[in-house]
């Protein structure tokens, strides 16, 4: 993993990364990457969001643009879906449906 951007950004107590990630078969999951950045940054899983993974079509590796908060109150900030993301979902059940 090589760092490609760093930004400090202070007004939200956050580091913006740009990371490039080497990528064997498929584009890494959510939890993968966030392994790896608790790993090489020292942060905890909850001060972490990822915005997005690119991996362009062929290429053997992917882009993912993070957001590490220097407190995980301050990562509150983000909207719930970003959090919500490669975690596993509920299933509905068919209680509802008639």
């Amino acid at each position: 993993m090589d760092v490609l951007q760093d930004k400090e950004n202070r007004l939200f107590a956050r580091r913006e990364l740009v990371l490039k990630v080497a990528v064997e078969k498929e584009t890494p999951s959510r939890k993968e990457v966030i392994g790896e950045i608790q790993r090489q940054f020292a942060a905890s899983e909850d001060s972490i969001v990822i915005d997005k993974i690119e991996q362009p079509f062929g290429s053997k590796f992917a882009r993912v643009f993070v957001k590490i908060y220097e407190k995980a109150e301050a990562a509150g900030r983000e909207p719930a879906y970003k959090k919500a993301r490669g975690t596993k979902k509920e299933k509905k059940t068919e209680e509802g449906k008639k």
